[in-house]
């Protein structure tokens, strides 16, 4: 009895054995993307859920997000009116003039540029900037230029003043003269640009003092377009030797110095002209008699 008793413990124990094998492969093959999906989907990282509720939960979320605006970006290729579409969707304005701003207040001195708003929405509403980024923008530019605006005008006065305190009596003469030459070599276009209007380029007190210079290395007939000083052939001929012998025509390192040997090179064009009808011969040889 106690042997039968113990093969047949011995065959139970066995019997649990196989059977406990056989319920794990058969897990296995009981979950749910073996029993629903098809074999190349079954590995998938992104199906990875633990029932096919999870699943399910997970994408009504998505659809929910999804949903909230539907926006899907569009492709290079894709037509304008996509691109539109895209750009409404995301919250531009229907037109450039329904972007909403709070203008800054102005110094006294400045001018706002109704221009610049202008230029300013219609590039924003092309480029499909929502009002909110729109607004972003302008309130950090604006109060930008306002201030290097201002930075500008007080850099201005405080150069003015002290050409004023260097020249005294002869600021307004030596500023005629400075206008002078830049007049002699700029266009009608560059001359409007940079002396007229409010606060013109030309003001700046550096650019002042530097064509003043300049027109000290040129001769008083040739910046003022007046009666020549030199009328005789002798008279020219010294002048242009005068003009040959300065070193400024040789060598030119700064800024400056380029534009002081720009001016004695017209000068040199504009004497051998008058005196011999000819173009300037080869700098170094002798001047003609």
């Amino acid at each position: 009895m106690s042997d039968e008793h113990d093969a047949g413990s011995g065959m139970d124990h066995q019997d649990t054995g196989q059977t406990g094998g056989d319920a794990q492969h058969q897990g296995a093959e009981d979950t749910w993307q073996v029993k629903y999906l098809p074999e190349d989907l079954r590995g998938n990282p992104n199906l990875k859920h633990q029932s096919v509720e999870a699943l399910a939960k997970e994408h009504l979320e998505a659809q929910k997000l999804i949903g909230r605006k539907g926006v899907i970006i569009p492709q290079d290729t894709d037509p304008p009116e996509k691109w539109e579409a895209y750009y409404t969707a995301l919250g531009r304005p229907d037109a450039p003039d329904k972007y909403a701003f709070d203008k800054p207040d102005i110094p006294e001195g400045l001018e706002y540029s109704q221009d610049f708003e202008k230029d300013y929405r219609a590039q924003a509403h092309r480029l499909g900037i929502t009002q909110a980024q729109a607004k972003g923008l302008y309130d950090w530019f604006v109060p930008l230029t306002i201030q290097s605006s201002q930075a500008r005008a007080e850099s201005f006065n405080q150069g003015k003043a002290a050409l004023e305190q260097d020249w005294g009596d002869k600021f307004e003469e030596n500023r005629a003269a400075a206008e002078a030459a830049f007049k002699k070599f700029a266009t009608p276009e560059d001359w409007e640009t940079m002396f007229t209007g409010e606060n013109p380029p030309g003001n700046d007190p550096r650019l002042v003092r530097f064509f003043h210079k300049i027109s000290q290395a040129m001769s008083e007939d040739t910046l003022r377009g007046g009666r020549s000083a030199v009328s005789s052939k002798e008279q020219l001929i010294a002048r242009l030797q005068e003009v040959e012998n300065n070193s400024r025509l040789y060598s030119a390192n700064t800024a400056e110095e380029r534009m002081q040997r720009t001016a004695l090179e017209k000068e040199r064009r504009e004497l051998y002209e008058k005196i011999y009808g000819t173009e300037p011969a080869v700098l170094g040889q002798p001047v003609r008699v």
